[in-house]
């Protein structure tokens, strides 16, 4: 099944389930899918997507996730990004993967080479596409493969050169989600996922946004890491599983006059275990869930309930 498919299956079953909390908006599966189709149906008189890279730059927001859904659907790629990227480094990207389109949050692409082709307004949202200038992408991408089952395509930092593109397919992306699914015992219909790790990673795009997919939950998508307006919005939503690296839970665990969440249950630490916290309350993580991830951080992540002491 690719992915496409499964959301339009989840609409179908679970159609009034949020798929969605984004501050004072309930996105649910049907209004999702529904939101997808529009946008597909936008975005395809522009142009043809099918089997091309489509650069995706944008924070975390529903925009974000009608935008991958709805490249998909169109039979293209997803191509996430930094929206922090610099010119030069989105450049590289562009002509590396011969991106005819990029699609970004309005005011927010000026980094992106390209004309700015059109608005796009679905429901209340909307994003700008920019379509790549002819010197970028002079050849067809040559690839020794067929990437006929390949979804989405996640550049690394290029720490030791320039960033390589990680391809990665409809079935390794969804078993990774089930197996955090599983490793998790999440509950269908029942977990509330904070998601403010950002999107264009590996490790949120994974374990946030195709995990509550695949569970049929729902996501609390935050834009920005303040601390304690996520652990307001975390009791305002009942969330339940808090996906982090242990910078935050530093962060989280020094917060002065937390609200009480009597619904959050789990939280997962990506890269590494969590710092020891002392004084007050506390988080304490125990156990280890190998998640078997993708990308730079996804495998790996500690997980454990949390208690009060």
């Amino acid at each position: 099944m690719r992915i496409s498919e499964l959301l339009s299956k989840t609409a179908q079953t679970w159609p009034e389930v949020p798929y969605m909390y984004y501050e004072d908006d309930v996105i649910s599966y049907r209004e999702t899918d529904e939101l997808v189709g529009e946008l597909a149906e936008k975005l395809s008189a522009y142009g043809d997507y099918k089997g091309r890279f489509i650069l995706l730059s944008s924070s975390n927001c529903p925009q974000f996730v009608i935008a991958y859904h709805a490249v998909l659907r169109l039979g293209g790629k997803v191509l996430p990004v930094n929206p922090r990227l610099a010119k030069e480094e989105l450049e590289y990207i562009i002509k590396d993967a011969c991106v005819p389109f990029s699609i970004c949050l309005e005011g927010k692409g000026g980094a992106i080479a390209g004309e700015e082709v059109a608005k796009i307004t679905f429901g209340k949202y909307s994003v700008v596409l920019k379509k790549t200038p002819e010197e970028l992408i002079t050849k067809k991408p040559f690839f020794p493969e067929d990437l006929s089952k390949v979804a989405v395509c996640i550049y690394t930092s290029g720490t030791t050169g320039h960033p390589k593109g990680a391809l990665l397919t409809d079935e390794q992306l969804l078993a990774n989600a089930r197996m955090c699914h599983k490793g998790l015992d999440a509950r269908s219909e029942g977990e509330v996922m904070v998601t403010v790790l950002p999107l264009f990673h590996a490790y949120a795009g994974t374990a946030c946004l195709l995990m509550t997919l695949s569970c049929h939950s729902t996501m609390l998508i935050i834009e920005n890491f303040q601390p304690l307006k996520v652990l307001e919005e975390m009791k305002k939503h009942n969330a339940t599983i808090f996906l982090g690296v242990p910078a935050m839970y530093a962060v989280l665990a020094n917060v002065e006059a937390p609200p009480k969440i009597p619904s959050w249950r789990i939280c997962v630490s990506g890269g590494a275990p969590p710092p020891a916290v002392g004084g007050g309350e506390q988080l304490v993580i125990a156990g280890d869930l190998d998640d078997g991830g993708v990308g730079d951080d996804a495998a790996g992540a500690d997980a454990g309930l949390l208690v009060d002491h």
